[in-house]
């Protein structure tokens, strides 16, 4: 059999597509990510209470000091939060080293209004 350039071309537009076919096609693929995501987006602002800290707790400050660094501002954001928002309130961590062990889940729940603190990490 004998392959001719217009027989060539033939199989070639079957079997692959072309560089505009692509181009249309990642295109089109780019636009309909891009609308997914600002659906979710909407989905999730929908969701989202927007929230600011409104006091500095420097009590609390005090009695958290073994907690520390930026730890330490999370547990009290965390404190304040539940200070001012209905139902109850769980502080999740995945490093229980920094709000579990040594007793520091014992003392942020005594000290704060957060009910719960949850260990995500698997040991």
């Amino acid at each position: 059999m004998t392959v001719t350039t217009r027989t060539a071309r033939s199989i070639w537009e079957k079997y692959f597509a072309g560089k505009e076919e692509v181009l249309e096609e990642l295109r089109n693929l780019s636009r309909e990510i891009e609308k997914k995501a600002i659906e979710r987006k909407s989905a999730v602002d929908s969701a989202t209470v927007e929230w600011e800290k409104r006091d500095e707790y420097p009590e609390l400050r005090s009695l958290l000091s073994v907690i520390h660094g930026s730890d330490r501002d999370i547990c009290i954001m965390a404190h304040d939060l539940a200070c001012h928002a209905d139902g109850q309130t769980e502080f999740a961590t995945t490093n229980p080293r920094d709000f579990v062990d040594d007793g520091r889940e014992r003392l942020i729940l005594e000290n704060t209004e957060i009910d719960r603190v949850v260990d995500l990490a698997q040991r």
